[in-house]
């Protein structure tokens, strides 16, 4: 995401974000952090929130967690087939 909301509603470019202020998402006014690295341009995403919160982490959600338990299933009932580590690896 390219552009974030300042907490009095002003639109700030992400190549003009300070790491200082908080921003919101323009759509659906969720926190925002402000994210760089060593290969990628500036952007916003939105902020990981704990499954208490009623969001799945890293953006995956109850569907597609559901998708993967019932692929992993499926993978170790094949006889010749490994899945050690699979699911864990992302956690």
């Amino acid at each position: 995401m390219k552009i974030g909301i300042t907490k009095n509603g002003t639109l700030v470019e992400v190549r003009k974000a300070d790491r200082n202020e908080k921003y919101f998402c323009p759509s659906c006014q969720r926190a925002l952090k402000l994210c760089s690295g060593q290969y990628k341009k500036n952007y916003f995403a939105h902020q990981s929130f704990t499954k208490k919160q009623g969001y799945q982490p890293k953006g995956e959600t109850k569907r597609h967690l559901m998708g993967k338990k019932k692929g992993h299933r499926f993978l170790q009932s094949k006889s010749n087939f490994c899945t050690d580590g699979i699911l864990s690896t992302r956690n």
